[in-house]
């Protein structure tokens, strides 16, 4: 089932708020957040997130997944996210790399009026991770951390 098309203010209506005392220490220790913001791909289709790099919060400019010096720890994307959510910022993200040692799972289309499709409640209560709400409001992303096995 695909989700439906919405606009950036339709979806920036539905804002999820950042809780940072729900985000592990694990994740938090890391210097690899950026912020994002909606941006539209046309009539018909549903906004993109953009990574934005939160050293430029007065520009505003792109983070990428390959530009380290893009990132930074989380409290400062968190502060930039607080400051600039009048301009457009809509939350924090972590980017995961090949070397780090967590792993992202997304389920998609298993959040219908606050509640959990079965599967995902199955998935969710098996991985014993941190888990949240994907900014749509109709999916999850968990993080997981991953020991090295020998």
């Amino acid at each position: 089932m695909l989700s439906e098309a919405r606009t950036t203010e339709q979806v920036a209506a539905k804002e999820l708020q950042v809780r940072p005392e729900h985000i592990p220490q694990q994740l938090r220790r890391c210097a690899q957040w950026i912020c994002w913001r909606y941006v539209d791909r046309g009539e018909g289709k549903k906004p993109d997130k953009q990574p934005v790099n939160p050293h430029s919060s007065h520009k505003l400019a792109n983070a990428g997944v390959h530009w380290p010096n893009t990132w930074t720890n989380f409290e400062h994307a968190y502060m930039t996210y607080l400051a600039y959510r009048n301009r457009g910022l809509r939350g924090v993200g972590f980017v995961l790399t090949k070397n780090d040692p967590f792993v992202a799972i997304d389920i998609d289309n298993c959040v219908s009026a606050g509640e959990l499709s079965l599967e995902a409640q199955t998935i969710v209560s098996s991985v014993h991770s941190y888990t949240e709400i994907s900014p749509s409001g109709h999916g999850l992303r968990t993080l997981h951390y991953l020991c090295t096995l020998t």
